[in-house]
């Protein structure tokens, strides 16, 4: 599916992609922080924009590619021998769950 076909109805909230925050100066104004409205058309606010619409996005929270391919090729590594457990041994009950509910991201962090 095409990323056009995809985003073809959709509206975007660009208040959160066009907001900046900043300390205003004083002397009374060392714990405030306030929001900034960034114009769509000033170079900044088209550089936001670029970035959030770009497919490249940067996620947080998820372990390094490799990390996570090595992750699943022991967790198949794992369930093929328990299916040839099964195999060899009818009577033996198959240990593996394909909906692991710990992933390689939880075992990264």
């Amino acid at each position: 599916m095409s990323r056009t076909y995809r985003r073809k109805n959709q509206t975007h909230d660009y208040r959160w992609v066009l907001r900046d925050y900043a300390r205003p100066t004083g002397p009374h104004s060392r714990f405030m922080i306030v929001p900034v409205d960034i114009p769509e058309s000033s170079p900044e606010g088209r550089k936001r924009l670029a970035k959030y619409h770009s497919d490249h996005a940067c996620v947080y929270g998820q372990a390094p590619r490799q990390f996570r391919k090595l992750f699943k090729r022991s967790q198949r590594m794992g369930h093929r021998l328990e299916i040839a457990h099964w195999l060899k041994d009818t009577d033996y009950p198959v240990q593996c769950d394909p909906r692991t509910r710990h992933g390689a991201t939880w075992a990264w962090w």
